[in-house]
Protein backbone atom coordinates (compact mmCIF):
# COMPACT_ATOMS: atom_id res chain seq x y z
CA UNK A 1 0.00 0.00 0.00
CA UNK A 2 0.89 3.44 -0.49
CA UNK A 3 -0.58 6.75 -0.09
CA UNK A 4 -2.47 8.78 -2.99
CA UNK A 5 -2.82 12.44 -2.53
CA UNK A 6 -4.55 15.25 -4.17
CA UNK A 7 -1.60 17.00 -5.25
CA UNK A 8 -3.68 19.79 -6.93
CA UNK A 9 -5.31 20.15 -3.60
CA UNK A 10 -2.27 19.98 -1.66
CA UNK A 11 -0.50 22.57 -3.49
CA UNK A 12 -3.53 24.77 -3.34
CA UNK A 13 -3.86 25.04 0.15
CA UNK A 14 0.05 25.42 0.87
CA UNK A 15 0.79 22.14 2.80
CA UNK A 16 3.41 20.04 2.51
CA UNK A 17 3.98 16.21 1.92
CA UNK A 18 2.58 14.56 4.63
CA UNK A 19 5.84 12.42 6.78
CA UNK A 20 3.58 11.69 10.31
CA UNK A 21 0.10 10.82 11.73
CA UNK A 22 0.07 14.28 12.58
CA UNK A 23 1.00 15.32 9.05
CA UNK A 24 -1.65 13.25 7.65
CA UNK A 25 -4.18 14.40 10.23
CA UNK A 26 -3.52 17.87 9.70
CA UNK A 27 -3.76 17.40 5.69
CA UNK A 28 -7.33 15.52 6.13
CA UNK A 29 -8.81 18.22 8.00
CA UNK A 30 -7.63 20.98 5.84
CA UNK A 31 -9.02 18.69 2.79
CA UNK A 32 -12.36 18.61 4.82
CA UNK A 33 -12.43 22.06 5.56
CA UNK A 34 -11.10 24.53 2.97
CA UNK A 35 -12.83 24.03 0.46
CA UNK A 36 -9.76 22.67 -1.96
CA UNK A 37 -11.96 22.43 -4.88
CA UNK A 38 -13.07 25.79 -4.54
CA UNK A 39 -16.46 25.30 -5.14
CA UNK A 40 -18.26 26.92 -2.65
CA UNK A 41 -19.20 24.24 -0.21
CA UNK A 42 -18.02 22.15 2.18
CA UNK A 43 -18.29 18.42 -0.07
CA UNK A 44 -15.08 17.73 0.54
CA UNK A 45 -13.60 14.46 2.94
CA UNK A 46 -9.94 14.31 4.08
CA UNK A 47 -9.77 10.94 3.22
CA UNK A 48 -11.44 7.26 1.79
CA UNK A 49 -11.41 4.46 4.54
CA UNK A 50 -13.08 1.44 3.26
CA UNK A 51 -13.86 0.62 7.01
CA UNK A 52 -16.86 -2.45 6.55
CA UNK A 53 -16.34 -5.21 8.62
CA UNK A 54 -17.67 -7.29 5.48
CA UNK A 55 -14.80 -9.77 4.52
CA UNK A 56 -12.44 -8.02 7.10
CA UNK A 57 -12.33 -4.66 5.19
CA UNK A 58 -11.59 -2.48 8.15
CA UNK A 59 -8.90 -4.85 9.53
CA UNK A 60 -7.04 -5.02 6.20
CA UNK A 61 -6.93 -1.09 5.19
CA UNK A 62 -6.24 -0.71 9.37
CA UNK A 63 -3.21 -3.20 9.73
CA UNK A 64 -0.69 -1.02 8.04
CA UNK A 65 -1.92 2.11 11.38
CA UNK A 66 -1.65 -1.01 13.90
CA UNK A 67 1.69 -1.65 12.66
CA UNK A 68 3.22 2.21 12.24
CA UNK A 69 1.56 2.15 15.97
CA UNK A 70 3.79 -0.69 17.26
CA UNK A 71 0.77 -2.96 17.36
CA UNK A 72 0.87 -7.10 16.85
CA UNK A 73 -2.64 -8.47 16.06
CA UNK A 74 -0.60 -11.83 16.84
CA UNK A 75 2.64 -12.60 18.65
CA UNK A 76 4.85 -15.43 17.46
CA UNK A 77 6.03 -17.93 20.29
CA UNK A 78 8.09 -20.79 19.13
CA UNK A 79 5.77 -23.08 17.19
CA UNK A 80 2.72 -21.13 18.01
CA UNK A 81 0.86 -17.52 18.58
CA UNK A 82 -0.69 -15.71 21.72
CA UNK A 83 -2.86 -12.86 20.74
CA UNK A 84 -1.83 -8.99 21.14
CA UNK A 85 -4.50 -7.08 20.70
CA UNK A 86 -5.04 -6.15 24.84
CA UNK A 87 -1.36 -4.29 24.58
CA UNK A 88 -0.69 -1.05 25.37
CA UNK A 89 0.44 -0.07 22.04
CA UNK A 90 -2.80 -1.47 20.30
CA UNK A 91 -4.98 0.85 23.15
CA UNK A 92 -3.00 3.75 22.26
CA UNK A 93 -3.13 3.10 18.44
CA UNK A 94 -6.58 2.44 17.84
CA UNK A 95 -8.11 4.84 20.36
CA UNK A 96 -6.03 7.56 18.06
CA UNK A 97 -7.79 6.12 14.96
CA UNK A 98 -11.41 6.14 16.84
CA UNK A 99 -10.59 9.58 18.08
CA UNK A 100 -9.17 11.29 15.04
CA UNK A 101 -10.59 9.10 12.14
CA UNK A 102 -14.09 7.88 12.56
CA UNK A 103 -15.60 10.06 15.78
CA UNK A 104 -14.48 13.49 15.16
CA UNK A 105 -16.45 16.00 13.91
CA UNK A 106 -14.19 17.53 11.09
CA UNK A 107 -15.44 15.41 8.14
CA UNK A 108 -11.80 13.87 8.24
CA UNK A 109 -13.23 10.73 6.32
CA UNK A 110 -16.13 9.91 3.94
CA UNK A 111 -19.29 9.29 5.62
CA UNK A 112 -19.71 6.16 4.71
CA UNK A 113 -17.13 4.66 5.59
CA UNK A 114 -18.05 2.24 8.60
CA UNK A 115 -20.40 0.18 6.00
CA UNK A 116 -17.95 0.68 3.11
CA UNK A 117 -15.61 -1.88 0.99
CA UNK A 118 -13.47 -1.06 -1.75
CA UNK A 119 -15.87 -1.69 -4.60
CA UNK A 120 -17.66 1.30 -3.35
CA UNK A 121 -15.14 3.28 -1.61
CA UNK A 122 -15.08 5.79 -5.43
CA UNK A 123 -14.68 9.20 -3.24
CA UNK A 124 -10.99 9.76 -4.39
CA UNK A 125 -11.71 9.13 -7.81
CA UNK A 126 -14.81 10.95 -8.04
CA UNK A 127 -13.01 13.66 -7.18
CA UNK A 128 -14.36 14.75 -3.53
CA UNK A 129 -11.38 13.08 -1.08
CA UNK A 130 -8.44 14.26 -0.62
CA UNK A 131 -6.22 10.81 0.16
CA UNK A 132 -6.50 7.00 0.03
CA UNK A 133 -4.00 4.78 1.83
CA UNK A 134 -4.94 1.59 -1.09
CA UNK A 135 -3.27 -0.60 -3.09
CA UNK A 136 -1.05 0.50 -6.26
CA UNK A 137 -4.13 -1.20 -9.09
CA UNK A 138 -5.48 2.11 -8.42
CA UNK A 139 -2.75 4.06 -9.77
CA UNK A 140 -4.12 3.28 -13.44
CA UNK A 141 -7.98 3.93 -12.39
CA UNK A 142 -7.33 7.08 -10.77
CA UNK A 143 -4.79 8.26 -13.76
CA UNK A 144 -8.33 7.92 -15.87
CA UNK A 145 -10.61 9.15 -13.80
CA UNK A 146 -8.67 12.43 -12.11
CA UNK A 147 -5.74 12.38 -14.83
CA UNK A 148 -1.91 11.78 -13.35
CA UNK A 149 -1.38 15.56 -12.93
CA UNK A 150 -4.31 15.84 -10.23
CA UNK A 151 -2.54 13.65 -7.40
CA UNK A 152 0.78 11.85 -6.23
CA UNK A 153 2.35 8.54 -4.75
CA UNK A 154 3.38 8.83 -1.31
CA UNK A 155 5.52 6.64 1.14
CA UNK A 156 2.93 5.80 4.20
CA UNK A 157 3.32 8.39 6.66
CA UNK A 158 5.36 7.31 9.96
CA UNK A 159 3.18 6.50 13.08
CA UNK A 160 4.52 6.54 16.78
CA UNK A 161 6.45 3.61 16.24
CA UNK A 162 8.67 5.17 13.72
CA UNK A 163 8.18 2.91 10.84
CA UNK A 164 5.69 3.32 8.25
CA UNK A 165 4.83 -0.27 7.95
CA UNK A 166 2.41 -0.99 5.07
CA UNK A 167 0.06 -4.27 4.18
CA UNK A 168 1.39 -5.94 1.49
CA UNK A 169 -0.51 -8.85 -0.35
CA UNK A 170 0.02 -10.57 -3.60
CA UNK A 171 -1.26 -13.19 -6.23
CA UNK A 172 -0.15 -16.74 -5.88
CA UNK A 173 -0.16 -19.72 -8.62
CA UNK A 174 -1.66 -22.55 -7.18
CA UNK A 175 -1.39 -26.72 -9.13
CA UNK A 176 -4.45 -28.39 -9.07
CA UNK A 177 -3.85 -31.62 -6.76
CA UNK A 178 -5.47 -34.46 -9.40
CA UNK A 179 -5.27 -32.72 -12.75
CA UNK A 180 -3.13 -35.08 -14.34
CA UNK A 181 -1.29 -32.41 -16.17
CA UNK A 182 1.63 -30.86 -13.81
CA UNK A 183 3.91 -30.88 -16.59
CA UNK A 184 1.29 -28.51 -18.65
CA UNK A 185 1.03 -26.26 -15.01
CA UNK A 186 4.67 -25.98 -14.26
CA UNK A 187 4.81 -24.77 -18.04
CA UNK A 188 2.58 -22.26 -17.45
CA UNK A 189 3.64 -21.25 -14.33
CA UNK A 190 7.30 -20.84 -15.43
CA UNK A 191 5.60 -18.81 -18.29
CA UNK A 192 3.66 -16.36 -15.62
CA UNK A 193 7.15 -15.56 -13.68
CA UNK A 194 9.06 -15.29 -17.09
CA UNK A 195 10.02 -11.89 -18.01
CA UNK A 196 7.71 -11.94 -20.87
CA UNK A 197 4.68 -13.09 -18.75
CA UNK A 198 5.34 -10.49 -15.85
CA UNK A 199 5.56 -7.71 -18.36
CA UNK A 200 2.52 -8.87 -20.09
CA UNK A 201 0.70 -8.90 -16.48
CA UNK A 202 2.35 -5.73 -15.50
CA UNK A 203 1.18 -3.27 -18.37
CA UNK A 204 -2.43 -2.59 -20.54
CA UNK A 205 -5.23 -0.59 -20.25
CA UNK A 206 -6.75 -1.70 -16.70
CA UNK A 207 -5.59 -2.54 -13.40
CA UNK A 208 -2.81 -4.93 -13.33
CA UNK A 209 -2.55 -8.72 -12.49
CA UNK A 210 1.65 -7.94 -11.80
CA UNK A 211 2.27 -4.95 -9.62
CA UNK A 212 5.44 -5.63 -8.44
CA UNK A 213 7.09 -8.31 -10.41
CA UNK A 214 8.91 -11.66 -8.95
CA UNK A 215 11.06 -11.47 -11.71
CA UNK A 216 14.32 -9.96 -10.30
CA UNK A 217 15.26 -9.06 -14.07
CA UNK A 218 12.41 -5.99 -13.97
CA UNK A 219 11.52 -2.99 -12.61
CA UNK A 220 8.39 -2.11 -11.84
CA UNK A 221 8.94 1.82 -13.12
CA UNK A 222 11.14 0.77 -15.74
CA UNK A 223 8.54 -1.37 -17.42
CA UNK A 224 6.13 0.90 -16.68
CA UNK A 225 8.17 4.07 -17.58
CA UNK A 226 6.43 5.94 -14.82
CA UNK A 227 8.08 6.71 -11.76
CA UNK A 228 5.51 6.70 -8.89
CA UNK A 229 5.77 2.73 -9.38
CA UNK A 230 9.40 3.21 -7.63
CA UNK A 231 7.97 4.77 -4.82
CA UNK A 232 5.66 1.23 -4.80
CA UNK A 233 8.36 -0.91 -4.81
CA UNK A 234 10.59 0.62 -2.37
CA UNK A 235 7.66 0.40 -0.20
CA UNK A 236 7.18 -3.26 -0.98
CA UNK A 237 10.96 -3.70 -0.27
CA UNK A 238 11.89 -1.93 2.65
CA UNK A 239 8.59 -1.47 4.47
CA UNK A 240 6.12 -3.89 3.72
CA UNK A 241 4.41 -6.59 5.93
CA UNK A 242 2.32 -9.53 4.87
CA UNK A 243 -0.02 -11.43 7.08
CA UNK A 244 1.36 -14.91 7.84
CA UNK A 245 -0.24 -17.50 6.13
CA UNK A 246 -0.20 -20.33 9.01
CA UNK A 247 -2.25 -20.11 11.47
CA UNK A 248 -5.10 -19.62 8.98
CA UNK A 249 -5.31 -15.80 9.52
CA UNK A 250 -9.34 -15.23 7.56
CA UNK A 251 -10.84 -15.95 10.64
CA UNK A 252 -8.33 -13.84 12.64
CA UNK A 253 -8.92 -11.40 10.07
CA UNK A 254 -12.23 -11.02 10.01
CA UNK A 255 -12.74 -11.47 14.04
CA UNK A 256 -10.22 -8.13 14.21
CA UNK A 257 -12.54 -6.64 11.78
CA UNK A 258 -15.47 -7.09 13.61
CA UNK A 259 -14.32 -5.74 16.25
CA UNK A 260 -12.43 -2.61 15.23
CA UNK A 261 -15.80 -1.70 13.18
CA UNK A 262 -17.83 -2.05 16.42
CA UNK A 263 -15.59 0.17 18.59
CA UNK A 264 -15.25 2.75 15.72
CA UNK A 265 -19.16 2.44 15.32
CA UNK A 266 -19.88 3.44 18.75
CA UNK A 267 -18.29 6.52 19.58
CA UNK A 268 -19.16 5.91 23.49
CA UNK A 269 -17.20 2.35 23.71
CA UNK A 270 -14.93 2.11 25.99
CA UNK A 271 -11.47 0.58 23.72
CA UNK A 272 -9.71 -1.32 26.49
CA UNK A 273 -12.65 -3.45 26.74
CA UNK A 274 -13.68 -3.98 23.32
CA UNK A 275 -10.04 -5.16 22.71
CA UNK A 276 -9.86 -6.99 25.35
CA UNK A 277 -13.15 -8.95 24.12
CA UNK A 278 -11.17 -9.40 20.74
CA UNK A 279 -7.79 -10.97 22.19
CA UNK A 280 -10.30 -13.50 24.03
CA UNK A 281 -11.92 -14.20 20.38
CA UNK A 282 -8.63 -14.47 18.76
CA UNK A 283 -7.39 -16.55 21.14
CA UNK A 284 -10.12 -19.05 20.50
CA UNK A 285 -9.15 -18.43 16.90
CA UNK A 286 -5.65 -19.72 17.61
CA UNK A 287 -6.71 -22.82 20.44
CA UNK A 288 -9.28 -24.23 17.48
CA UNK A 289 -5.79 -24.37 14.81
CA UNK A 290 -4.19 -25.87 17.94
CA UNK A 291 -1.94 -22.88 17.88
CA UNK A 292 -2.30 -21.08 20.92
CA UNK A 293 0.50 -20.95 23.09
Amino acid sequence: MTLFVRKDWREKLGLPQPKTWQDTLALAKAFATRDPDGDGKKNTYGMVVPGSAQNGYVAWWGASYLWQGGVQILRKEGSGYRPAMDSAAALRTVTWMKKNLFCGDNGVIQPSALTSVTANTTNFQDGNAGMYLTGPYNISTFDKALGKDKYEVLPAPSGPAGNNDVLADGENIYFGARTGKAKQEQTLAAFLVSPEGQELAMTGDHQPVVRIPVNSTLDAANVRKDPRWSVVQKAYETASVQFPNAPNFAPIKQDTADALNAIFTYCGSDVRSGLKELNDTLAGDLKDQELLK
